[in-house]
């Protein structure tokens, strides 16, 4: 009870201390159009919550900047996604959920738009889903299920090599022993 009422109390008066700045942070997001990283680091606070203080304020993100030709989701204009057009999301083909739903490419291939390869699925039968094909695939010593995701879908950067990694690699190439101390 006395943790709830310290938390409030320091949330009531963060927004007091912050009310008082809330023009100077409209100002500087919006007319001098720094970012939200830029503005914590002129109050000196973290980016994480200078979000939420502005969300406290009422103050609307300006978005990432990506619309129009800047979304990775849209290429002349058109959207990359098109399978969203073809199939209506109602409910999970699996277990019949009509919350949370997502877009299962059978073959894996999301280029594939084909409605003969597209399911309705809900996150968890869809994680389920691909977990069992990776594993399958894994098992049976087959390349593991496609991930390529539309134009503008980040990929993953790769696992960096630990020293053990490295180590390890050495050591299996004749090159080194796993006991030499560096």
């Amino acid at each position: 009870m006395n943790k709830k009422k310290g938390n409030d109390d320091r949330k009531r008066q963060s927004k007091i201390t912050w009310e008082a700045k809330k023009k100077e942070i409209k100002y500087l997001y919006f007319e001098r159009r720094l970012s939200q990283a830029k503005m914590a680091k002129y109050f000196n606070i973290s980016q994480a919550w200078m979000s939420k203080i502005m969300i406290r304020l009422g103050i609307k993100s300006r978005g990432n900047g990506r619309s129009g030709d800047e979304n990775g989701r849209y290429k002349d204009g058109k959207s990359s996604r098109p399978y969203r057009l073809v199939i209506t999301k109602d409910k999970c083909k699996a277990c019949g959920v009509t919350e949370d739903l997502g877009i299962h490419h059978k073959n894996g291939d999301h280029y594939d738009n084909r409605l003969e390869n597209l399911e309705v699925l809900c996150n968890s039968c869809h994680m389920s889903k691909t977990k069992r094909l990776w594993w399958k695939a894994k098992k049976e010593g087959t390349p593991s299920p496609k991930g390529n995701g539309p134009v503008g879908w980040a990929l993953r950067p790769s696992k960096k090599a630990t020293k053990r990694d490295v180590s390890i690699k050495e050591h299996e190439a004749g090159q080194k022993s796993l006991f030499d101390v560096e």
